[in-house]
């Protein structure tokens, strides 16, 4: 099979997709997906929150990931996070990814999380566009603030004679 195969008839091969229509596709092909490498790559650095007397009010991307970092720190339960965001059709996506700390369950942390970020966004910030917050656990670590049990609490209490308990 090789033995048919010669530069010169790679090279006119080359040289016929290189005329007519297919070079009008294979152009077309390359454009549309360097358009699309851009559109999904160059978001906006800046978000519209809103519309006030004086003008648009854009909030940029740090402060909403300073934001989502506060939201995660005030809930009890969440380690770290990290934000991504995305704007589609004018509205603000967020992926929060974040790590859960032990003795804490998913199900209670990730909606009361998304509310708190949901709160954030819209009333301090005032981003009226905003779309799904999407909560995903990443790790599970130890509580660095889990209380040390108390060993008065466990230890057996002492009897009480029946004279000091009338007393």
């Amino acid at each position: 099979m090789l033995k048919h195969l010669s530069v010169e008839r790679i090279f006119d091969t080359l040289a016929y997709l290189l005329t007519g229509p297919y070079l009008w596709i294979g152009a077309a092909v390359l454009l549309l997906l360097i358009y699309l490498l851009l559109v999904i790559r160059l978001q906006p650095k800046v978000i519209y929150a809103f519309a006030s007397s004086t003008g648009d009010v854009t909030v940029s991307r740090q402060a909403i990931r300073e934001v989502a970092q506060r939201a995660c720190d005030a809930v009890d339960g969440v380690g770290r996070c990290n934000t991504r965001m995305a704007t589609r059709g004018g509205r603000l996506h967020l992926k929060v990814r974040i790590i859960l700390l032990s003795g804490y369950r998913a199900v209670e942390v990730c909606p009361l999380l998304g509310e708190t970020l949901k709160h954030s966004l819209t009333g301090d910030l005032g981003i009226e566009e905003l779309g799904n917050i999407d909560v995903m656990v990443v790790g599970y670590r130890p509580s660095k603030n889990r209380l040390k049990p108390d060993r008065e609490a466990h230890e057996p209490a002492a009897e009480i004679s029946p004279e000091e308990a009338s007393a």
